[in-house]
């Protein structure tokens, strides 16, 4: 006959038994969490990978000229700069947002001379390494001006569109020095502070700023 010691175990051995299997019972595996969403890398401060036109305006303030927004006959804004009594246009263009925000490309152009070049005075400037080209809209009067066509691949710093509106300037100072005879090549040019001959790019090109205008669809 069982005794009540013996019944005890069993029934302490049974239960035992129960505890243990429900402890091994597999329970439901917990879901993995979720991945991080991808984070497009950041633009590095002080760069930008696309221009505005106040990106613009305040490159041409911060070479030293003074601004003042216009709008070409095509609907196209565009800044007319003054530096020592020489003009200079510029506008942003290919863009993907409004007022000519986001933008890959920047068009420069200086005034028009109101000396006529020849064709070989033209070609000599064009061959000497400088990054803007001589050209002329008037094939009569053949009044050169200054174009420079700037392109924003990937990043660029702060003071990149600054230094291409110096760039300029100092081309304009060297296409005047070759004509006057100087020996000139590739930004050889002296501070684009002090122009050779304060005025001399004064007019705007025949109808206006004619690189601008020649890009109906930049938008």
């Amino acid at each position: 006959m069982l005794s009540f010691r013996n019944a005890f175990l069993a029934g302490a051995a049974v239960l035992a038994m129960g505890t243990a299997t429900a402890q091994i019972v597999p329970q439901p595996a917990s879901p993995e969490p979720a991945a991080p969403a991808a984070v497009p890398a950041a633009v590095p401060q002080g760069t930008m990978t696309t221009v505005s036109m106040g990106d613009l305006k305040l490159a041409f303030e911060q070479a030293g000229l003074s601004v003042t927004e216009k709008t070409a006959p095509n609907g196209l804004m565009y800044y007319e700069a003054r530096n020592n009594g020489d003009l200079v246009f510029g506008a942003t263009v290919l863009c993907s947002g409004t007022n000519q925000s986001e933008c890959k490309k920047v068009v420069l152009e200086s005034g028009q001379m109101t000396r006529a070049i020849s064709y070989e005075e033209l070609t000599r400037f064009n061959t000497s390494g400088f990054g803007s080209r001589a050209v002329t809209y008037d094939v009569k009067k053949k009044e050169p001006s200054l174009a420079l066509v700037v392109d924003i691949h990937g990043s660029v710093d702060t003071q990149f569109l600054p230094g291409q509106v110096r760039g300029l300037m100092s081309d304009m100072q060297s296409f005047v020095g070759q004509l006057q005879g100087q020996q000139t090549s590739g930004f050889s040019a002296a501070d684009p502070g002090e122009t050779l001959l304060p005025g001399t790019f004064k007019g705007a090109p025949s109808g206006g700023p004619g690189t601008l205008q020649a890009l109906p669809d930049a938008n």
